[in-house]
């Protein structure tokens, strides 16, 4: 039909004077099965991986709560996403530890000259050139408590710990460190030597990993290997390095020429507050005159760059009738804002090693024995903000405080029933408080049953009710605990 060649299906047939035809055309091929979906598969590049740059430190802090004896930094770029360490068992490698993160290392470009020690140098700057990640400039405060803590190593292998408080941008992967503190760790000779431009440099972070650890691996020598943690040891991609460990972290600070104390009176004072100028002799005076042990202040904040203001008076003093009793309802204590007898501060006797916050204990001692005075005007300012303190671990100080009565009430069987009973109330008092606010615990827990025995007054209940006011504090993972928890 119309010169094409076609296929046609005949559909119908008359017959009669002629003979006629319907038919319709058709393609076969529309009933083949149609063919496999074959999906679009992305090919990825393969996987490149930076041969890794393995740094040893020997140095004179040991960075964790073992006695390590070296470290390692470990740079790659790019970075696999983690390495594998093993070290050589004689024969074969043992895998050792999983390193997660990139060190960030470097080398200086200048010179750097002798420094100072025991105090922040702003004359001094340093250029560096690092490799991985960035820095960051940090508060001296911030810097006086571990941030921003780097290692240099001289032409003579050791490495020197030191803190910098700026670090300016100044190029590509360059930075201009200044308000520096040098000589940390006990090793301030170190930093009376002349460091040449290309030191290294590894900055003293998370991605620092212990290496080697305990007294009996003092002048042992291992090889290592390290490498991405999906491939094996023997692969071409680890790095092999040995190292032989020093004791360097293990020796004592180098003596500091230390005499004993012989003056009438103690003062203490946190390493980041600042006393009140003249406050010293109007303090002194204020306790020879009425003869007291202990005269405690308030306590003011400064900010960064401020200095002390001065006394000019000490306002109005009291004499606490029932220092036992007042210290054991307000819990005052603070070493900071406090000058102490000599003689008294003796009688007291030493550290309390089942608790990490000393004040409340030994607050709680002197009242029992020596004469307290009371003040209203600031004797130390403390940090406005300041990372790390005490004062900031609420549950740690509340813990501290109801354990140092539990041993103080143990302690001592013919302590007055008025003092149990108040200790008790107090100690169980703040403990639901605590947990109310901080857990999440209702009226059906046992913080609160405990808060409500508190209520009866029965002394002989005291231990057990103060010994149950410290058990909630244990879920704080935070806490510090020296001693033995109940």
């Amino acid at each position: 039909m119309d010169g094409a060649r076609r296929l046609y299906r005949i559909t119908a047939i008359t017959d009669g004077a002629a003979r006629a035809m319907q038919a319709r055309a058709f393609d076969p091929l529309v009933y083949d099965a149609p063919p496999a979906f074959t999906p679009m598969v992305a090919v990825g590049s393969p996987k490149l991986v930076g041969p890794p740059y393995p740094v040893v430190l020997d140095l004179a802090i040991a960075r964790d709560a073992t006695n390590t004896l070296q470290h390692l930094a470990v740079f790659a770029d790019p970075w696999p996403g983690a390495l594998a360490l093993w070290r050589d068992k004689g024969g074969s490698y043992g895998f050792e530890r999983m390193i997660t993160r990139c060190a960030i290392i470097g080398e200086t470009l200048d010179a750097l000259a002798p420094g100072p020690v025991a105090r922040i140098d702003r004359g001094a700057a340093l250029r560096v050139q690092i490799r991985g990640c960035a820095l960051s400039s940090v508060s001296e405060m911030r810097m006086l408590a571990g941030a921003n803590v780097a290692a240099l190593r001289g032409a003579d292998g050791a490495w020197e710990i030191l803190g910098f408080a700026s670090a300016e941008l100044v190029g590509e992967g360059t930075y201009r460190l200044s308000r520096l503190l040098r000589g940390l760790g006990g090793e301030e000779h170190l930093a009376k030597r002349q460091l040449p431009a290309g030191a290294a440099f590894v900055l003293l972070d998370e991605a620092v990993t212990p290496l080697v650890a305990g007294l009996s691996q003092v002048g042992a020598a291992h090889g290592w290997r390290v490498g991405p943690a999906d491939r094996d040891y023997a692969d071409a991609s680890c790095v092999a390095f040995e190292a032989t460990a020093g004791g360097k972290s293990l020796r004592p600070y180098a003596p500091a020429r230390v005499r004993a104390a012989r003056g009438r009176y103690v003062k203490l004072l946190d390493a980041d507050d600042l006393l009140i100028g003249g406050i010293t002799p109007l303090l002194c005076a204020e306790l020879d005159r009425v003869q007291g042990d202990l005269i405690k202040g308030e306590l003011a904040t400064y900010r960064v760059g401020e200095i002390a203001p001065e006394a000019a008076t000490l306002g109005t003093v009291r004499v606490l009738d029932d220092a036992l009793y007042t210290v054991i309802a307000t819990g005052i204590a603070n070493t900071s804002g406090t000058l102490f007898r000599r003689s008294a501060f003796v009688a007291a006797g030493g550290c309390d090693e089942t608790v990490f916050v000393q004040d409340f204990s030994f607050f709680l001692r002197m009242a029992r024995r020596g004469r307290y005075l009371l003040t209203d005007v600031p004797v130390a300012c403390i940090p406005e903000t300041a990372d790390g303190r005490v004062s900031g671990l609420h549950g740690q100080t509340l813990h501290d405080v109801n354990r140092v009565l539990l041993n103080y009430v143990t302690a001592d069987p013919g302590l007055s029933a008025m003092y149990k009973c108040l200790a008790m109330r107090r100690a169980a008092g703040r403990t639901w408080k605590w947990a109310r606010r901080l857990r999440g615990v209702g009226l059906f827990s046992k913080p609160f049953l405990v808060h409500l025995v508190s209520r009866l007054p029965i002394p002989a209940l005291a231990p057990w009710v103060l010994r149950n006011s410290c058990v909630p504090f244990y879920a704080d993972t935070k806490l510090r605990f020296p001693g033995t928890r109940l």
